[in-house]
């Protein structure tokens, strides 16, 4: 996805929710993208899961670990 300025910029840490929900305004998905976020979100745990137990035993998973501990951003 890239920000809908002069320029597009793939800048991921700044894309923000409000960012999908004018994207799928502008292109027709529906007034919001809130159920698709929703769904994302509600898998998300599962999908971590699936990746560690796909990850070789010496990476340990770290990466995903972080991830689980952060945020989420409104």
């Amino acid at each position: 996805m890239a920000l809908m300025r002069k320029n597009r910029h793939h800048e991921v840490e700044r894309i923000h929710r409000r960012h999908f929900n004018s994207t799928a305004k502008r292109f027709g998905y529906g007034e919001t993208a809130e159920p698709l976020i929703q769904q994302l979100i509600e898998r998300t745990p599962a999908v971590i899961d699936d990746v560690q137990r796909a990850l070789p035993p010496r990476s340990g998973g770290q990466g995903a670990e972080r991830a689980e501990h952060r945020s989420p951003r409104p």
